[in-house]
């Protein structure tokens, strides 16, 4: 109840009652004539505010000098103290008014921001959850898109004559097609990110036994706290791809065994390492990483540049097997102020 006719009507009826209590206890309450009006004017500001407050303190005061000071149905002044006690009663009272309805305000304004902050919070979820069903349907047709350019790749290979072209058609394929498994394992999760373990794990095992069915082997090991979104899982996943496929391909002899061996794990001042490694032949002399023109190093590289990252391809000891590092920071654990972060990047 706020100010207007109902709230003035109801600080009338509090005062009157509060009145007549006090005449009701007269030899009780003695010569404490506004003992009674006193809760009546909290009450009353309480209910109603400052307006209603002020007008039973006004109305108090009066009905309360005229029937109980000095003299019942009289407003004659008996005495100086009367005065001093009416003045008392008048600042008292109203005081206490200007308090509540002060803390009033506070609370009714406390309240307006609860009820903003509770709104406000409401539009952030539901925001978000339309966020996240965008970026669901974002993923779902970005999936289906790479996967029909992927169809069309595969019908186009089919009318390619030449060996050559026909296998470049077929690693495309390849390529667009990874692109579509991270979407597509985007858009099943539900998640904005992909964990990387079993992605990497998925891909090299195809690699391997879609190539060289026997005779390679296999190890993967990846940290569980990497999980990406597809700015950075689609590069690593692609690294990964084209340092196996380039292991498969050129790093194993005639007999075709051997092992590789991809590893992601976090080095001691918080960058991420990617090694790829084989147990093969070696890089043939004279081949150089940096410079190398080949299109799965050249794909490499500017992964590794999109990272911004470094990569680097050497032989093991003794000139056997070769080793792919790619090290980048991915922003989340890393270091900075420690010694010899920038030493990992360069390397």
């Amino acid at each position: 109840m706020r100010e207007g006719a109902r709230a003035y009507a109801a600080a009338a009826v509090i005062v009157m009652a509060a009145v007549g209590v006090r005449l009701a206890a007269a030899p009780l309450f003695g010569g404490y004539p506004f003992i009674t009006v006193f809760p009546a004017v909290v009450l009353s500001a309480y209910l109603g505010g400052l307006g209603p407050g002020l007008f039973a303190v006004a109305s108090g005061g009066v009905l309360t000098w005229y029937l109980l000071v000095p003299q019942a149905n009289s407003f004659r002044v008996g005495s100086t103290s009367d005065l001093v006690g009416l003045g008392l009663y008048a600042v008292v009272a109203t005081f206490m008014v200007c308090v509540v309805s002060a803390l009033e305000a506070s609370i009714a304004r406390e309240r307006q921001a609860k009820t903003d902050l509770a709104r406000t919070l409401e539009e952030k979820q539901r925001l978000l959850r339309e966020r996240e069903l965008l970026l669901t349907e974002i993923r779902h047709r970005v999936g289906n898109n790479l996967q029909q350019i992927t169809g069309l790749l595969m019908l186009q290979a089919r009318r390619i004559a030449d060996p050559a072209a026909k296998e470049a058609f077929a690693n495309a394929t390849q390529r667009v097609n990874l692109f579509a498994e991270v979407h597509q394992s985007l858009y099943l999760s539900g998640q904005e990110t992909v964990p990387l373990a079993a992605m990497l794990h998925k891909v090299v095992t195809h690699l391997v036994t879609a190539h060289r069915p026997v005779g390679i082997a296999c190890q993967v090991e990846v940290g569980p706290d990497f999980c990406y979104g597809p700015e950075k899982a689609v590069p690593l996943v692609m690294v990964v791809h084209e340092l196996v496929c380039n292991a498969i391909e050129h790093g194993f002899g005639d007999d075709g065994t051997g092992t590789i061996g991809v590893s992601l794990q976090r080095t001691a001042t918080g960058l991420v390492r990617l090694v790829v490694t084989d147990d093969g032949q070696g890089l043939p002399p004279g081949v150089d990483a940096a410079s190398s023109d080949s299109l799965g190093l050249s794909i490499v590289r500017a992964f590794a540049r999109q990272l911004n990252g470094s990569f680097s391809l050497y032989s093991g000891e003794g000139g056997r097997g070769t080793t792919g590092e790619q090290v980048f920071d991915d922003g989340e654990h890393a270091r900075p102020e420690v010694e010899g972060a920038a030493a990992d990047l360069a390397a």
